[in-house]
């Protein structure tokens, strides 16, 4: 594709330049769809982004790794797609969602969670388990790294994750912490709200999720377990009090490994001594 006619799609007022570059972007080699995903960007249209977003899973890993390196742009667009009638990009749109770590738009998993679609429904809880570990893996990269830094972990239950001052980080961790900082909140919020209102055949998962995210005391998770009247109490202490499978292991030992956890485990805890569990 000539650079004058790129140049013109780019600069067209015209919905068809946008499907003409998406139909570069489907039919074209590697170099070609990246000068059509290219021009897209440029244009950013909600029509071009959305285009791009259906044809996410059969582009290139480089092209999809710019689509994730420019997430912010497509937020809006991903929220359209997320409520699409064509259930390929709707789940398209909960993929890239997870993969882009994009916790503001962890209202659109919600939305499929509780859609009725087994197909989306399974993929929202999946892309909320991997946002809840990615969460939980940094945080602990956080803390090991200030600790291996020497640098103390200050502030108080309430002050945010681990909280070192992020001024004293060395680039690599305060670049974690700066993206914790933003999306871990949202995160928490959607994993509680799950935990709250659904009662389907995902609740297993979404204890996982909610375990991982139980590592410091001002967790949005960790609180379900003294609020009586939350959805999610019940469910949780159950859990926590039956022997975890393997790949709950991680989430269930997370908590009476963390030293400033432990008393808010001890009544979930509380049958860990009993010898059917410890066989277990």
């Amino acid at each position: 594709m000539s650079e004058p006619l790129v140049q013109a799609l780019i600069a067209s007022q015209n919905d068809a330049a946008d499907d003409c570059l998406l139909e570069g972007l489907r039919l074209g080699s590697e170099p070609e769809k990246a000068v059509c995903l290219g021009a897209l960007l440029k244009r950013n249209t909600v029509r071009g982004l959305s285009g791009i977003v259906a044809q996410f899973d059969g582009l290139p890993e480089s092209l999809q790794n710019r689509v994730l390196e420019t997430i912010r742009n497509f937020h809006h667009a991903l929220r359209e797609c997320g409520r699409s009638d064509d259930n390929h990009v709707r789940l398209n749109s909960l993929k890239i969602i997870a993969m882009g770590r994009q916790a503001k738009l962890a209202y659109v998993l919600l939305e499929n969670l509780h859609a009725g679609d087994e197909q989306l429904s399974d993929m929202a809880v999946k892309s909320l388990v991997a946002m809840a570990r990615w969460v939980s893996v940094e945080s602990r990269a956080l803390q090991r790294g200030a600790e291996v830094s020497g640098l103390g972990l200050q502030g108080s239950e309430e002050s945010q994750i681990l909280n070192p001052e992020p001024r004293t980080l060395n680039p690599e961790l305060a670049a974690i912490y700066a993206q914790l900082m933003e999306q871990r909140p949202e995160i928490e919020a959607a994993v509680a709200r799950a935990l709250d209102v659904h009662r389907g055949r995902h609740g297993t998962d979404l204890l996982r999720a909610g375990l991982l995210l139980c590592d410091w005391p001002g967790s949005k998770t960790l609180a379900i377990l003294n609020t009586a009247k939350h959805g999610g109490q019940s469910p949780m202490v159950r859990r926590l009090q039956q022997p975890p499978a393997s790949e709950s292991v991680e989430s269930f030992l997370l908590g009476a490994s963390h030293g400033q956890l432990r008393s808010h485990f001890g009544v979930a805890f509380s049958r860990i001594n009993e010898a059917p569990v410890l066989d277990a």
